[in-house]
């Protein structure tokens, strides 16, 4: 299949004819979301339920496709606990640990001049 990237790979299926109409929007939709989320730093939980709900309606439609072998024929979302355990204080610590750890790294990309601009200053100083 030609492409390295997600658009690459729905287009392709879809000059194929593999995907059409729904599907092949859905696949869209799908990566677009999943872009927003990357670039943006979404955490929307509504739109990760419906970005699942999507996610099971093509498996259905896949297993419909192939022979029709699924005992479940309905979306049925995920529910949160009735209780959400507290973490301990050494579960908190590893956390703490673990988030100072990215944000030394983030720091170290950010303040990274990109290619051929070596001698800018880092980019909270540019006007």
């Amino acid at each position: 299949m030609e492409g390295t990237n997600q658009v690459d790979r729905i287009n392709a299926l879809t000059r194929a004819g593999v995907l059409v109409g729904w599907s092949r929007d859905t696949f869209h939709k799908l990566r677009r979301g999943r872009d927003d989320a990357a670039h943006d730093h979404l955490f929307d939980t509504t739109k990760a339920l419906e970005a699942l709900k999507l996610c099971w309606q093509l498996g259905d439609l896949f297993d419909r496709a192939t022979g029709g072998t699924r005992a479940v024929t309905a979306f049925v979302p995920p529910v949160l606990p009735d209780e959400t355990p507290e973490a301990g204080p050494r579960e908190i610590a590893e956390l703490r640990k673990a988030l100072e750890g990215h944000r030394r790294v983030r720091a170290r990309y950010e303040h990274r001049p990109s290619r051929g601009d070596e001698h800018a200053p880092p980019r909270h100083q540019q006007k």
